[in-house]
This record gives C-alpha cells, structure tokens and sequence, in this order.
C-alpha cells in the first residue's frame, strides 16, 4: 500500500516479476532488502533526472529522430505548420521518454509509438 493508502500496483508487479526471475530467493527478509536497495537506487537515480530540467536538445539530431519516426509510422501532416507542431510534441515526449530511459537503466525501455505527436 502507498502512504495515502492505494494500492501500490508498479511495486506490486516489480516484486512479482522479482520472484518470478528469481525463484531461487525464498527468504523474505532478504527479498524485502533487495526490493529495498533497487528502490532506494531507482528514487536517487530519479531525483538526478528531475533536476535536470534544463536539458540540451540538439535540434538536427532531434529532427532525424522525427524524420526517422515519421518514415517507420507512415505520418504525413497537412501543412508545416502542422508538422511544426507535431514535431515540438514529439521532442518533449522523446525527452520525457530519454530521462525515463536514464532513470531506471534495467527497466522497461521507453520510446514515442505511433501516437508520439
């Protein structure tokens, strides 16, 4: 359960994937040290990212990556105005997606789908 009293579903699903990849642990005191080192980890690693709010795009290579994107997904926009638009979605959510990436280097992998503009 979190502090506020809900249930702690991302927690839940780590630890289960946690015992699932090592059967081998059956000491919960132990597991419960392990969870709480990776978290501890995880939340220091996160605090880095957030306070990197000011970050550096290089806008000719953020503009492949969008080019890039686009060609995979088949998107094409009415006019400029639209694809400039599209584009500066795109970036923030490619950022968002870098600094999840960043926060938890062996979890989940992040990346704009097709619904990234």
């Amino acid at each position: 359960m979190n502090k506020d009293g809900s249930f702690a579903w991302l927690e839940y699903i780590d630890y289960i994937n946690f015992r699932r990849s090592n059967p081998e642990m059956t000491d919960p005191e132990v597991i419960d040290e392990m969870l709480r080192r990776r978290y501890a980890v995880a939340d220091q690693e996160m605090k880095i990212v957030e306070h990197q709010e000011d970050v550096r795009v290089d806008e000719a290579a953020m503009k492949a990556r969008f080019e890039d994107w686009m060609k995979e997904y088949d998107k094409t926009y009415k006019s400029e105005e639209e694809k400039a638009r599209r584009y500066e979605i795109f970036k923030q959510n490619a950022i968002n997606a870098d600094k999840a990436n960043a926060s938890v280097p062996h979890g989940a992998h992040h990346a704009p789908n097709n619904l990234g503009d």
